[in-house]
């Protein structure tokens, strides 16, 4: 076990933007409702009732703005901008945002599945507020000639614009999509109704203790690899009062042929398939997801397997629940500005020392936290946060035997011999980077623990959002 590293480079001020979660003032000739509550709509959670793709580069084969493939550019990358409220392109003409909602203004953040299909050279995608500073962190990494997905939390600009930026050591071409799981409103959001502070109700993140809900290598009787096709129910039980949508780890592993899992609230048609993707891969690999899955009737949700015949594990690492008081805190998740790149294991500041196979290593985010605020002022405590999760590079402990890993974020324990959970966050593999969207937890130090299960992983994280204490 190694001992404690301190966040050097978290010194720095994660400034969120007074947008993030202040109320709008008014014009003094109108008469303001003043408000009940502090923070009111801000950070709560929105969960769509089925996910929805709002940008696609692949219906059109002549390559046409705005759909038709993109350019993966060299060195900073080639830029495009799209309308994430699905107004980018003709064919995906449709709003996700209630009517009533005045602007882009009422959303906070959205949570996306990214998805970089058939890239003809290997690759980075990054997601950024449209008119921001490029981000330092990689929404997606992708290999040459291989489809991938990955889900992201962005922040978009006061119009509700996206800018996507395709990266590569080459010059090449990919096709891009772009769906919508749900969103989280700013302070602003109402409903049109400013003088009802109810309607707006949105859901708390509450994090729960982490629990392996499914995996179909069990052997047993309803724990099958998911066929060609195959739409597998899971119930979601012990879901708190007022839950709308869980947090699940979906990892799926060694698929038999290349395939595409989504995760949807109700059940499908026989022989359709979803709009959307959760997660892609290729025959034989192992990979990671974090979805914002809305839970359906019934209690349970769906995950659907395009080809082949591939295990499964699902992991749940929290809950979206409605019913919290406007005039608390706990629960509100409210994204930076652009995302913070908190450490990197690779880089001089941080020993370039890899974690080795079975080994854990803590790192503390106090100073984080305390830096974090909204004009200036410090946003309070936090119990958790929300970011990328990347293994930069994984290396065998015995030069002739492959290996494959995965990454385990969760609270330091209180006792030393205390066991890594039985979950994980990332599936790493040799030979490129892979991220996953992920959460972690603080311990009542705020500090943090990272587990690698094989090989030597060289890692970072990439703080996308804060999740707000009492």
């Amino acid at each position: 076990m190694k001992g404690d590293r301190s966040l050097r480079g978290l010194l720095l001020a994660a400034a969120l933007g007074i947008a993030a979660l202040g109320v709008v003032s008014q014009a003094a000739t109108v008469a303001a409702v003043v408000p009940t509550c502090t923070l009111c709509a801000g950070g709560e959670y929105q969960a769509l009732s089925v996910p929805l793709r709002v940008f696609s580069t692949a219906p059109n084969t002549n390559d046409v703005a705005p759909i038709g493939r993109k350019a993966i550019g060299v060195g900073g990358g080639t830029p495009f901008t799209i309308d994430l409220l699905g107004l980018g392109a003709p064919t995906f003409a449709h709003r996700w945002l209630p009517g009533t909602v005045a602007s882009a203004g009422d959303v906070l953040g959205v949570m996306v599945s990214l998805t970089v299909l058939a890239p003809t050279q290997t690759g980075s995608l990054t997601a950024y507020a449209a008119g921001s500073a490029k981000p330092i962190a990689k929404s997606v990494n992708f290999v040459r000639g291989h489809s991938v997905s990955n889900t992201v939390l962005v922040r978009t600009n006061s119009a509700g614009s996206l800018t996507l930026s395709l990266a590569g050591a080459t010059a090449g071409l990919a096709n891009v999509t772009v769906d919508v799981l749900g969103w989280f409103s700013a302070s602003t959001f109402t409903k049109g109704t400013p003088d009802d502070l109810t309607d707006e109700r949105g859901a708390r993140l509450s994090n729960i203790t982490r629990a392996r809900v499914l995996d179909t290598r069990n052997g047993a009787a309803a724990d099958t690899p998911l066929g060609p096709g195959v739409s597998l129910t899971l119930p979601v039980a012990g879901a708190p009062t007022g839950a709308v949508a869980v947090l699940l780890n979906l990892t799926a592993i060694q698929p038999t042929a290349t395939t595409m899992l989504a995760v949807v609230p109700t059940a499908l048609k026989p022989g359709r398939a979803p709009g959307t993707q959760n997660l892609n891969l290729r025959a034989g690999a192992t990979q990671s997801v974090l979805v914002p899955a809305r839970i359906g009737p019934g209690g349970s949700v769906r995950i659907y397997n395009r080809s082949g015949n591939t295990n499964v594990t699902v992991d749940v690492m929290g809950y979206f629940t409605l019913g919290a008081l406007e005039t608390t805190r706990a629960g509100r998740v409210v994204p930076l500005t652009l995302p913070f790149r908190s450490f990197d294991t690779s880089a001089a500041a941080f020993g370039k020392v890899p974690l080795g196979p079975g080994q854990a290593e803590d790192w503390s985010f106090a100073a984080f936290s305390n830096s974090v605020n909204i004009g200036g002022s410090p946003l309070g405590k936090q119990t958790a946060l929300l970011g990328n999760l990347t293994n930069a590079s994984l290396a065998r402990s015995i030069s002739t035997v492959p290996v494959t890993s995965a990454l385990t974020m969760y609270p330091k324990p209180a006792a030393a011999s205390t066991k890594p959970p039985v979950i994980s966050n990332l599936a790493s593999v040799e030979g490129s980077p892979v991220s996953n969207l992920t959460v972690a937890t603080f311990d009542a130090k705020q500090i943090v623990r990272v587990y690698n299960a094989k090989g030597y992983a060289h890692y970072a994280f990439d703080v996308y959002a804060v999740v707000l204490g009492d």
